[in-house]
């Protein structure tokens, strides 16, 4: 909430240009469109409301309809709708406002999320979903003048943001293993423990001869949702000139979480 409060008291346009670069580099895009910062939210029983900030990053009007998805995740990061109506999600302890935003070019607008009371214990979970919608507009010359018949097609794009809502929580337990199949990247098994979501940062680590160990590795916001247990990602390497790996021997795995920055678990390579 602190970003689109601050953007909306700055009168200096030369700071409030530099405050959108940071949202922006903060943010998930829509098709290169509208970017939304934060990429996720999570809202508890300590800190019940959120703000997401919308950026019409094109130079065009675009018009978007804000509506909660709900998305299953598998043991490799696809995400899928959910058409079991039993599934609990966490739509009934969440309202947020407006329901419908109009953008124009370059312009941010808030959209605010709060939760309601009466969330039980434990963690929930589902998506807002921003679905760009149509605008109308205006023939600028009548249909019998018009001499040739032409057909335009615009591509209306969408994109969910995960929404987290945690009631008296502990945090998860997690373990990483990961082994050497091929020399570009490491195929790597999170294993969670407890009732939250893990979002973690994968960093690898290369162990030269002699020196300080070098990053050769890294993918960030790693998700594993409740209630899935495991999740497998694949973890590109980039080694320094020189260096060709046969084995998984000099290299080192952390699990950090994100954004507290903490270890979780740590890894030899397989």
């Amino acid at each position: 909430p602190f970003l689109p409060f601050l953007l909306s008291k700055i009168k200096d346009h030369k700071m409030k240009s530099l405050l959108i670069i940071l949202m922006l580099l903060l943010s998930t895009s829509l098709n290169g469109q509208v970017m939304v910062a934060p990429t996720r939210a999570l809202l508890t029983d300590k800190s019940r409301s959120i703000e997401l900030t919308l950026i019409n990053n094109s130079d065009e009007v675009s018009s978007y309809r804000l509506s909660f998805i709900h998305l299953l995740m598998d043991a490799s990061g696809g995400m899928k709708e959910d058409t079991n109506t039993d599934t609990k999600w966490a739509d009934q302890y969440l309202r947020f406002s407006p329901k419908q935003v109009t953008l124009q070019p370059h312009e941010t607008q808030s959209v605010r999320l709060m939760l309601r009371p009466g969330m039980p214990e434990g963690e929930l979970r589902t998506a807002l979903l921003l679905r760009q919608v149509p605008l109308t507009e205006q023939v600028s010359k009548p249909q019998e003048e018009a001499k040739e018949i032409s057909i335009s097609i615009k591509v209306l794009v969408s994109i969910s943001i995960p929404i987290i809502i945690r009631n008296h929580t502990t945090p998860a337990n997690a373990s990483i293993a990961c082994s050497f199949t091929k020399k570009e990247s490491l195929d790597c098994n999170i294993t969670r423990e407890g009732n939250r979501s893990l979002y973690d940062d994968i960093t690898v680590k290369y162990q030269p001869v002699s020196g300080k160990p070098l990053m050769v590795g890294i993918i960030k916001g790693v998700a594993c949702y409740v209630p899935m247990l495991k999740r497998s990602v694949s973890v590109p390497l980039t080694l320094p000139p020189g260096v060709s790996l046969t084995s998984g021997n000099n290299l080192k795995v952390e699990l950090i979480s994100n954004p507290e920055n903490k270890t979780l678990a740590t890894s030899n390579v397989s």
